[in-house]
């Protein structure tokens, strides 16, 4: 019989548990980034809060991307969708990590909802828009929580809530058309999967089971749902996709909160360097 989530969450919180008695540093930085409308990273409060009491180098190799300069007055920065956000990202990441220097990995990366399209963008250029001097260094983990690689199913609803109409960012309403299916952005990061190769080492793609209160199929956030990851890259990066039971994708009971999900991230980034 299988586990209910309740089950789960109690073996992650053991797993966890466990690690703060045999703690393990972090050998990569890492950078957290946000998604939509959370340009302050709340979404990660649980994550750094196990993170600073279970990782003992937690503060001097985690970076928690905020996305407050983009779209501010006098920034350099604009914020009118994912792949604006993206060039902001980069060039953060090469500020803190520097340019590729070495055949072996540099950073890992985490990302809930759009902050996975935003480290796509941030990776590979798309539509022509930032021709990007120096290429970042490879990652080692691209992982991402409720990414909706193929869009949001209720973008409409989405983008009429009113805090996409809140003065102080003025980028959230373009931000969320261009989450729309089949939108030019969507359609050039689907077209631009097969240059991952190189640039990133695995890729780990965890979904939410329940489509609230943003609705991101399977189908949009398994980056691989429409092929075979190894036909996509047949040298890698390698693939992963999977549920993280008992969640959603935001607020109470959502994916970036679950010790489940933490556990998973956690595993991956300590013991499968």
């Amino acid at each position: 019989m299988a586990k209910t989530p309740a089950e789960l969450r109690m073996e992650a919180e053991e797993w966890l548990s466990d690690l703060g008695m045999h703690p393990r540093p972090l050998n990569r930085h890492l950078f957290l980034v946000p998604g939509i409308t959370d340009e302050m990273s709340d979404c990660w409060q649980w994550i750094v809060e196990r993170g600073r009491l279970l990782i003992p180098n937690w503060d001097s190799y985690v970076t928690v991307i905020t996305f407050d300069e983009p779209g501010s007055t006098g920034s350099e920065y604009a914020a009118g969708d994912f792949i604006d956000l993206g060039a902001y990202l980069h060039d953060t990441i090469l500020e803190i990590c520097g340019p590729s220097g070495t055949a072996s990995a540099q950073f890992d990366v985490v990302c809930h909802s759009m902050g996975g399209l935003d480290t796509f963008a941030a990776m590979v250029p798309l539509l022509g828009r930032y021709a990007y001097a120096t290429r970042l260094p490879t990652a080692r983990f691209f992982i991402t929580l409720d990414t909706p690689w193929r869009g949001v199913l209720n973008h409409d609803i989405l983008c009429g809530r009113p805090d996409f109409r809140d003065p102080q960012w003025p980028g959230r309403p373009t931000q969320c058309p261009a989450l729309k299916p089949g939108s030019d952005q969507l359609v050039a990061l689907d077209h631009s999967r097969a240059t991952l190769h190189g640039v990133v080492e695995r890729v780990i793609c965890m979904s939410a089971d329940r489509e609230s209160p943003i609705e991101v199929e399977w189908s949009s956030s398994n980056m691989c749902s429409d092929v075979a990851p190894t036909t996509l890259w047949p040298q890698g990066p390698r693939y992963r996709a999977n549920m993280i039971p008992g969640t959603c994708h935001s607020g109470v009971g959502g994916i970036t909160w679950s010790p489940i999900t933490i556990a998973q991230v956690f595993n991956y980034l300590l013991f499968n360097a």
